[in-house]
């Protein structure tokens, strides 16, 4: 009876030589598998090899060959499945085996990204460094520079300083540095070198020439506005006495107080004619030929204004003439920048008067409505440009032109009888708050 090798090999034909190792792609249970049937055909062929050895026992020929036939066939089918079990364990490791790589070798390159990015930043870092180095090197060096050349020109004032020293009268005998200043023949001199026994003279090489000498030496001048010193070397001067002094002192201030008295003079008369422009507005302003044309007369003209100090704004009363329309225009400015706002239309009778008053959270504009009437209309915003307000309230009081307001007082004309032929009579009537 021959010996039988089993060999199993993949379904690639790879051979898997170690079924207990941990060298084998596949899986713990996988493994364990394995073995459970490689031990159930060993221990087939052990009862195999037992038939083989009874075979001169009672049992017959045939049977046993039976029995071997259904033994190997056995086999045969049990290494076909392990066969068929190994080759789809190693493949189904493979996959898995080469996921996991796909999976590492990804991870992998998104590490090496990232420490590729910071070697870059870092780089880049490094560089920036270096430039700054470079840049605080070279304002360090322009500093040490800039501080060496100021050391180096305080040691020359300095050696200056200590060299322009006065050593008196001159002597032959003495050696004398460059500054060393000297006296000679009454005037003073300064060495322009070391030197020794070369007499002071303003040659220009040796010696320059620093202060001429007085007359007498000593530093008196040769005139004083071309009087000559005496005998002495004094210059005789004639100094006005105590009283003249005085005198002249009482002048002075005769005179200090024309002058201010001038100067009040001129600065009152200025105040009263030469007054400083305070606002220049047009008369025509942007929308007047506007109007002009649109109401079909000759021209408007401005017959009294009045100021709202609490917004700014200055209102002109407009009226018509050279037509028929008797539209009274208000047409009103910033006071600050003198530009113009807008035009509108309120009152339809000639005044000479305009009041803005606030009453209440309210503000009023106050114009010659018609007839004797005075009208109060509503302007808490201004209205459109070129639109007609309407009254809200009219009060009868006799308005004949002028009117005015002021704490809480209303003034207003009132047309009186006539007096002659061409003579007509106003007065002046008081009003409060409510007429």
């Amino acid at each position: 009876m021959s010996l039988l090798i089993l060999d199993f090999y993949t379904n690639r034909g790879d051979k898997v030589e170690n079924l207990y190792g941990v060298d084998s792609p596949i899986d713990r249970e996988r493994r364990k598998n394995l073995n459970d049937t490689f031990a159930d055909i060993l221990r087939r062929f052990n009862n195999l090899q037992m038939q083989i050895n009874i075979l001169s026992g009672d049992a017959s020929v045939e049977e046993i060959l039976a029995e071997l036939t259904e033994a190997i066939n056995n086999a045969n089918s049990t290494v076909a499945e392990l066969q068929s079990l190994v080759a789809d364990s190693v493949e189904s490791s493979e996959t898995a085996i080469q996921t996991a790589i796909d999976n590492y070798n990804n991870e992998l390159a998104a590490q090496l990204t990232v420490i590729a990015d910071r070697l870059t930043t870092m780089q880049n870092a490094i560089d920036d460094a270096e430039t700054a180095t470079d840049a605080a090197n070279t304002a360090t060096a322009n500093t040490t520079s800039a501080i060496n050349d100021a050391r180096q020109a305080i040691t020359d004032i300095n050696n200056l300083i200590a060299s322009m020293s006065y050593k008196g009268e001159y002597n032959a005998s003495t050696t004398y540095n460059t500054n060393n200043i000297v006296r000679y023949g009454k005037s003073s001199f300064v060495s322009l070198k070391t030197q020794n026994g070369i007499a002071p003279s303003d040659d220009g090489v040796n010696w320059r020439l620093l202060a001429v000498g007085g007359i007498d030496g000593q530093g008196a001048v040769n005139t004083v506005n071309g009087t000559e010193p005496d005998e002495s070397g004094n210059v005789n001067l004639n100094v006005p006495s105590s009283q003249e002094f005085n005198d002249l002192e009482v002048g002075v201030s005769i005179i200090n107080s024309s002058i201010n008295d001038i100067k009040e003079e001129k600065l009152s008369v200025n105040a009263i004619y030469k007054k400083e422009l305070y606002r220049q507005l047009p008369l025509r302003f942007a929308d007047y030929q506007t109007i002009v044309d649109r109401e079909v007369i000759t021209y408007i003209y401005p017959q009294s204004f009045t100021v709202d100090w609490n917004r700014n704004e200055i209102f002109i009363l407009y009226s018509p003439t050279g037509g028929a329309s008797t539209k009274r225009w208000i047409v009103v400015f910033d006071l600050e920048t003198t530009e113009y706002k807008r035009s509108f239309h309120a009152g339809n009778a000639g005044g000479e008067g305009i009041v803005i008053k606030y009453e209440g959270e309210n503000r009023y504009l106050y114009v010659k409505h018609s007839g004797t009437l005075l009208g109060k209309y509503l302007i808490n915003t201004l209205p459109a440009n070129l639109t007609s307000l309407t009254a809200e309230s009219t009060y009868d009081v006799g308005l004949f032109f002028n009117f005015s307001y002021r704490n809480g007082i209303w003034i207003i004309e009132q047309d009186g009888a006539s007096v002659g032929t061409n003579i007509r009579r106003t007065s002046f009537t008081l009003f409060n708050n409510n007429f």
